[in-house]
């Protein structure tokens, strides 16, 4: 089977080695709350709103990656990303990664409660899938 773009499995990959899950399950509240907050900014702006989430949010993201995970685990997690994104920054990498995998849990765990919040998190994706190239799909859920 041919190896697939590396954010295929991003949502895997960060959770394996950042082993930051249970950070963000201890914080997906105040999470929640932080990119909602941009998302409802974003949402009169247009197409622009897209880039404008996504620059907004990810110095958070970038915070819980480094806050969110051990020392030792970070190191392995970097040089992953070093690895496989030679030509990207891995620190950035990982934060867009991350991202992509908060997004995505919270959109699953918003599914399986029958949660409210569910528009708001495939919103969120929405306006990361616009800055994702057509073959980089995650293969995600509904």
């Amino acid at each position: 089977m041919p190896e697939q773009p590396v954010f295929e499995n991003a949502r895997l990959e960060v959770e394996k080695r950042l082993n930051a899950h249970d950070f963000m399950e201890k914080h997906a509240p105040e999470i929640f709350n932080r990119l909602k907050d941009v998302e409802v900014r974003a949402e009169s702006m247009g197409p622009e709103g897209n880039l404008f989430f996504v620059a907004e949010c990810l110095p958070l993201v970038a915070a819980i990656v480094h806050v969110g995970s051990k020392p030792e685990d970070f190191g392995k997690a970097r040089a992953w990303a070093q690895e496989k994104l030679p030509k990207a920054d891995a620190v950035s990498a990982l934060s867009a990664l991350t991202f992509l995998n908060i997004v995505e849990n919270g959109i699953r765990s918003a599914t399986k409660a029958n949660s409210n919040d569910l528009p708001v998190w495939q919103s969120m994706r929405k306006r990361l899938d616009s800055l994702l190239p057509a073959s980089g799909s995650l293969g995600r859920s509904a």
